[in-house]
């Protein structure tokens, strides 16, 4: 569950959520991830304990949705909050730029 850290906050930091990612790599390569972008508020740095963290997703070859499914959450269950999970082919055009100059690739 979400938790305050020792000095008050409530906002998973940004590199706690790379971390956990990362930490999960080769599981998340398992699902058949290609690429794994972080963005919205989490990278903004403005992610409060009702948000969701918002992630861009990129499958080696076409996803199901039992792909996209266990891997929204399988990355629920690491990172302990709602993930926003947004397959890069899904990405609608009027979004796209703004979604592309805050992500940061994580895997």
């Amino acid at each position: 569950m979400w938790k305050r850290n020792g000095l008050g906050e409530k906002e998973m930091k940004r590199q706690e959520i790379i971390r956990k990612i990362l930490e999960n790599e080769k599981n998340i390569r398992d699902l058949g991830v290609e690429t794994l972008f972080l963005f919205g508020s989490a990278v903004r740095g403005d992610l409060l304990p009702e948000s969701d963290i918002d992630i861009l997703v990129s499958f080696a070859v076409p996803a199901d949705y039992r792909k996209y499914i266990n891997l929204k959450f399988f990355l629920e269950e690491i990172l302990d909050r709602p993930v926003d999970l947004v397959m890069e082919s899904a990405l609608k055009p009027r979004i796209r730029k703004k979604v592309e100059s805050e992500m940061i690739r994580v895997a």
